[in-house]
């Protein structure tokens, strides 16, 4: 954890549930008390605004995230689970495999 890094606080759990309505064979549950979900939040923002370029710990093809653990930050009910940027430091590309809610994968332009 780098010092800067908030941390979860309270109770926060993330678990893979059957979906009851068939929709989706299974979906995911984040659920947690007041406290929980704050410190959720204020690491997604953290996430959100930090200055990957700027960033020297971080090498320039890598994205910055956070693992999160079962009895650890997580409730021991919950599965692990990562918490990251899409956008890569430096360049701003996305993961090869990402589908935007659209539906089409994004078009790279030859070069």
């Amino acid at each position: 954890m780098k010092s800067d890094e908030p941390y979860i606080r309270g109770n926060l759990e993330i678990s893979i549930v059957p979906d009851p309505h068939d929709i989706f064979p299974q979906s995911v549950f984040i659920g947690g008390d007041p406290e929980g979900l704050r410190s959720l939040a204020e690491m997604l923002l953290w996430l959100a605004e930090l200055d990957q370029d700027a960033a020297l710990e971080l090498s320039n093809d890598i994205r910055e995230h956070i693992h999160l653990g079962p009895s650890i930050q997580l409730s021991r009910s919950s599965v692990p689970a990562e918490l990251c940027r899409l956008d890569e430091k430096i360049t701003g590309k996305f993961p090869a495999g990402f589908i935007p809610v659209g539906g089409h994968k994004k078009k790279r332009r030859n070069k």
